[in-house]
């Protein structure tokens, strides 16, 4: 509305006579930020209110404290105490005006009890203003979820306000109370409880800072640690009061709590710690020349950038609404997993007297990986890795796979082949040396790598190979995503390695699994019949071929009802793609929806038996994997703790 001529000229004399402007306030029906901008440029601090009732009320409950702060305080304590879905919006709305001021906020993170971590979904403009979604509660109830009604404020619009607006406006719309705000003389604070760089940050009593120490004490509750989880990073107060309340009293965590605060920690401690001190391509132009003066600083480069660091991936379920409050309740959903920051996804061509050195930092950096993966708590990573993390190799050229790379480690580890196929052309003693200083038990990465390296040796008989033969696990030889290395091993390198090699080596073929828990015992025999019976008909075809032991279980096989001559002529899997078909149709749309993982794989079973469309497979996990990886994951590791193991997914 038009400012009134009289009120205009009441301003600016009240002004002129130097008037504090904190002491005049102009309320009018309306948006926050537009009303605020109006009233400023006459001197007066402009309040929003929805309706009239709303005005009447907020005015009648600051008129039973005005003039006493005690009073006023000890109200704001109890309204503090207690649930903000359980207020009225003019309610919810005085407790953030209360922590807009530094006054306000430290007062507040200092009342007792502490009031609940509830409250960012007040204090969150993006939380409170979020999407309205349908939702299924614990008990399989639907349920339509609104923030607008559970958490808004008595300055927030409404939701048919909010839709009125376009979408490039909506995010102006609402204070954001944790987040960069003008103090009463009007300096911008920038400062914010998440997602902001911190480097340059004063140690000061802020208002931002009162709220971080606040939202510390209150780390262990649903509220917080589901908030916590869609933050890109957090506050320095919030990690380290929160590693200061974990020290001196970690039994007020839950488990699950614990281990996610603490990898939370390690990822923002990870992301200090390694700074790159320069650029990938600065590195790239040095390495890919002979060696000179300055190479050794480029090769301290290449170690720092090639840092392993753990980082949480949630990006899943950044967007959903669902607010949980209740321990009961399902509010950890991030996924923590390891990423290589500094690692441009594109490999070098190491000059030939730099792979040595090379090899060896990888080898470093592999190491540093597989420490962190072991650290995880979550053992997704470990159980998939074969399946979407170690990709198939393309022995005549390693840098060019058959399948698209996602996962930066999948990237290093074909560096690593082209460079270790390299080194074993122009120096294989070297190489030897270097691969006798590999661990021995690692089956994620080094024994697959020394597979490779065997495969493409020229001189087998240099390598002594019957310890590593030995290390090598026994899931290794029916893990289908692994069997083309094996027979590309047994194919080149069968007919000059030792009788007490090659015997070890069918034994840990033919001793095949255990069947799992919930495994018919008929499908069981059926999938090691083919997967023995395919690497045992590979060894059938060298120049020494089968002993007669393995032999004898060759035939026994192969007279099987259900074997049939066709097994040995399938091509093998690559990760997350079965091969033999023209065409191969990976769209799923269809899953989209499916939260329940049995569910989720009951469709895609159902997808796949489509035949509708002539020389075509349907496989949409593949689709949905290339798309969603981290929800593919989760899907998969929720079957395996339901004992349902998808082994061909």
């Amino acid at each position: 509305m038009a400012i009134h001529t009289l009120v205009r000229y009441l301003l600016e004399g009240l002004n002129s006579e130097g008037a504090n402007a904190n002491n005049i306030y102009a309320f009018e029906r309306g948006e926050q930020g537009y009303i605020e901008t109006k009233w400023s440029q006459l001197g007066a601090t402009g309040i929003s209110y929805p309706d009239h009732n709303d005005l009447w009320n907020t005015v009648a409950e600051w008129a039973k404290y005005a003039g006493d702060e005690q009073k006023w305080d000890k109200y704001i304590n109890q309204l503090a105490q207690q649930s903000p879905k359980d207020l009225e919006p003019f309610e919810r709305g005085i407790i953030a005006n209360y922590i807009s001021t530094v006054e306000g906020a430290y007062k507040f993170m200092g009342l007792k009890p502490t009031p609940v971590s509830e409250w960012i979904y007040v204090f969150d403009k993006k939380i409170r203003l979020g999407q309205v979604e349908e939702i299924k509660n614990t008990s399989g109830e639907k349920l339509v979820i609104d923030p607008i009604d559970l958490y808004g404020t008595d300055t927030d619009p409404s939701r048919s306000e909010l839709k009125s607006l376009k979408e490039h406006l909506r995010y102006k719309i609402g204070q954001d109370y944790i987040s960069i705000i003008s103090d009463e003389y009007g300096t911008t604070l920038t400062e914010g409880l998440a997602n902001i760089r911190y480097e340059n940050l004063w140690n000061v009593q802020s208002r931002i800072h009162a709220l971080a120490i606040w939202f510390s004490k209150v780390a262990e509750q649903p509220a917080a640690i589901w908030w916590a989880q869609k933050q890109t990073n957090l506050h320095p107060v919030i990690i380290d009061q929160v590693k200061k309340r974990i020290i001196d009293s970690p039994d007020v965590f839950q488990e699950s709590d614990l281990n996610f605060w603490i990898q939370n920690i390690t990822t923002h401690i990870d992301k200090n710690k390694f700074p790159v001190q320069t650029s990938w391509y600065d590195i790239k132009r040095v390495l890919e020349k002979s060696p000179h003066s300055l190479s050794d600083l480029y090769f301290n480069y290449l170690k720092d950038t090639l840092n392993p660091i753990l980082s949480m991936q949630s990006d899943h379920k950044l967007e959903k609404t669902y607010l949980p409050t209740k321990t009961n309740e399902q509010y950890l959903f991030s996924k923590f997993e390891i990423d290589f920051p500094g690692y441009a996804s594109e490999n070098i061509k190491i000059h030939n007297e730099n792979i040595q050195n090379v090899i060896k930092i990888l080898s470093e950096k592999f190491i540093q990986y597989l420490n962190l993966v072991n650290n995880l708590k979550d053992e997704s990573t470990k159980h998939f890795f074969h399946h979407f993390y170690f990709p198939s190799i393309n022995f005549d050229n390693p840098l060019k796979p058959q399948r698209n790379i996602h996962e930066k480690i999948g990237n290093l580890i074909l560096w690593m082949c082209d460079l270790l196929k390299k080194l074993s052309i122009f120096n294989e003693a070297l190489l030897i040396e270097i691969i006798e200083e590999w661990p021995k038990d690692d089956q994620l990465i080094f024994n697959r790598l020394k597979l490779f390296v065997w495969a493409n040796s020229k001189s087998i008989d240099k390598w002594h190979i019957n310890k590593d033969i030995e290390c090598l696990s026994n899931d290794l030889f029916w893990s289908r995503y692994i069997e083309s290395e094996i027979m590309s091993f047994i194919s080149n390198q069968w007919d000059s390695l030792r009788e007490d090699i090659r015997s070890l080596i069918e034994h840990k073929i033919i001793n095949y699994r255990q069947k799992y828990d919930r495994e018919t015992n008929e499908r069981f025999i059926d999938y090691k019949n083919y997967q023995v019976g395919r690497l045992l008909n590979v060894i059938a075809q060298t120049k020494l071929g089968l002993s007669s032991y393995a032999y004898t279980e060759f035939t026994k096989i192969k007279s099987t009802d259900n074997w049939q001559e066709n097994y040995v002529e399938q091509e093998s899997l690559i990760a997350g793609i079965q091969s033999g078909w023209i065409s191969t149709n990976t769209s799923f749309d269809e899953l989209n929806s499916i939260t329940d993982s049995t569910e989720f794989f009951k469709k895609i079973e159902l997808l796949e038996s489509d035949r509708s469309t002539p020389f075509e497979e349907k496989k949409p996990f593949i689709g949905f994997i290339e798309k969603k990886l981290s929800e593919s994951l989760n899907k998969l590791l929720e079957e395996v703790e339901r004992n349902n193991n998808r082994e061909k997914y």
